[in-house]
């Protein structure tokens, strides 16, 4: 390959065990170089359309072999319309991604480039976008003819010895050749998934996972940019659809035994909220940290059961929206589980013990519990929570979310003279009770509102504890 090709290729599937630090999209992918051109240098443009045909029929003759091809990536352009060419594209039974010509913004609905506005049914077309998600100033645009933009500016990528203008084995590179292969390699990682992906299948998993964009709208098929990882949840979760709504009913059986580490579940499938996680979707995970989407209400019972090495989730569902449910049986036997960690932009981060899901309250946190600090328990008697301390800096904020609302007795112990203050931080933060200079145990009657959060930052000395209850 020259250097054009190398470039590419490495956008594809660079293995990232190199000087450059360059890792492709599939860095696992097994890439096959054709070359359609001839007597030409690196930077010329020399492809023939002949050349590209039979590269293509090649592909074809090889698919349903033990060397087929799914996926061909072509960041050329620049040919006058080719039946052959068009027909050849057709014929092949992969997925054909291509790039919609650096043209300088020109519309290719109204001028066609080819082959970017072949309108077949196995292509992608694939403008570029630059690192503000803007449509970059050289690529094409097309409503009907561009099916998705992709990164295609500043691209860090690998050169070869015939690149005599760099000195380096790696260099950045911008164009809408650049942005093909982003797609190609996320159609590889789709096939990695589930291998029976047709052409088409492939297709409608990367366009109805774009990321929707104002700048983009009516500037491509999609109006939007591809958006990898929803493509690839897409095809690695089984779910059920109903009114708009995605359930994860759980794994393909091919990943489920192999994942380990993290897992991330998604925000959308296929453009709906995914709002639940189903009966024992993830049951038996060996993972050790699990991110749930913020649009999801609702964990179904026995979801995480024997995720032995689950050590954290992380619900990033805004807190003023919450969690509308959580089966009691979601987290059984899920031994190393001691926090679920709730995260959102603009609204506060938060904790709740996996030991209980009481209908009175949940308990979270900024950053987990304090240095020091235990779990809390919960008094069956008394349906109390404590939180104990040696030693932790203060001051120190947590919040609570009373689902029932009434009056609570409020209970602290603090070593050294400080304060407890009270906020209901649902209404821009405000301080609804100061409680300063206690020492010992002091108990406080405080009324607060149903289906409300309330901040409560204690300010105090190296040793206490802090509980409610309802006597």
């Amino acid at each position: 390959m020259l250097g054009h090709g190398t470039h590419v290729a490495s956008v594809i599937g660079a293995a990232g065990l190199n000087s450059g630090s360059v890792v492709g999209v599939s860095p696992n992918v097994t890439l096959v170089p054709f070359r359609v051109g001839v007597g030409i240098s690196y930077g010329e443009h020399g492809w023939t359309v002949d050349g590209c045909i039979s590269a293509i029929n090649y592909a074809t003759s090889k698919y349903g072999t033990s060397e087929q091809i799914d996926i061909i990536n072509f960041s050329g352009w620049n040919f006058a319309y080719s039946n052959a060419f068009k027909t050849a594209i057709e014929n092949y039974p992969g997925l054909f991604v291509c790039i919609a010509g650096n043209g300088d913004g020109a519309d290719i609905d109204e001028v066609p480039n080819y082959t970017g506005s072949y309108d077949c049914d196995n292509q992608i077309t694939v403008g570029a976008i630059s690192k503000n998600g803007a449509v970059s100033a050289s690529s094409n645009i097309g409503a009907q003819s561009v099916d998705i933009f992709a990164p295609g500016e500043d691209i860090l990528g690998a050169t070869s010895f015939i690149d005599t203008s760099s000195v380096s084995s790696y260099k950045t590179d911008s164009g809408t050749s650049m942005a093909a292969p982003h797609v190609a390699g996320t159609a590889a990682l789709l096939l990695s998934v589930n291998p029976q992906l047709t052409a088409t299948q492939l297709k409608a998993a990367i366009m109805n996972n774009a990321d929707h964009a104002s700048q983009l709208a009516g500037k491509c098929v999609t109006g939007g940019r591809l958006n990898a990882f929803a493509a690839v949840s897409s095809v690695a979760y089984q779910y059920t659809e109903s009114d708009g709504n995605i359930c994860i009913d759980g794994l393909r059986s091919n990943i489920k035994p192999n994942l380990t580490g993290s897992i991330t579940v998604p925000e959308t499938i296929n453009g709906y909220p995914v709002t639940e996680i189903g009966t024992e979707a993830f049951s038996g995970l060996s993972v050790q940290n699990v991110v749930v989407g913020s649009n999801t209400e609702y964990i179904g019972s026995r979801a995480f059961q024997n995720c032995s090495q689950l050590t954290s989730l992380y619900l990033l569902r805004p807190s003023s929206l919450g969690i509308t449910g959580v089966s009691d049986t979601a987290f059984s036997n899920c031994p190393g589980l001691s926090a679920i960690c709730l995260e959102s932009a603009g609204s506060l981060p938060g904790y709740k013990s996996s030991a209980d899901w009481s209908a009175y309250k949940s308990i979270i946190t900024l950053n987990g519990l304090p240095p020091g600090w235990t779990d809390y328990d919960i008094f069956s008697a008394y349906d109390n929570f404590v939180l104990t301390t040696t030693s932790s800096p203060y001051p120190y904020s947590f919040a609570i979310r009373f689902e029932i609302g009434g009056t609570y007795t409020l209970e602290y112990f603090l070593r050294s003279p400080g304060a407890i203050r009270v906020y209901a931080f649902d209404t821009d933060t405000e301080l609804i009770y100061s409680f300063s200079d206690n020492t010992g145990y002091i108990y406080e009657t405080i009324v607060l509102a149903e289906n409300t959060y309330y901040l409560f930052e204690i300010d105090a000395g190296h040793e206490g504890y802090f509980g409610f209850g309802i006597y």
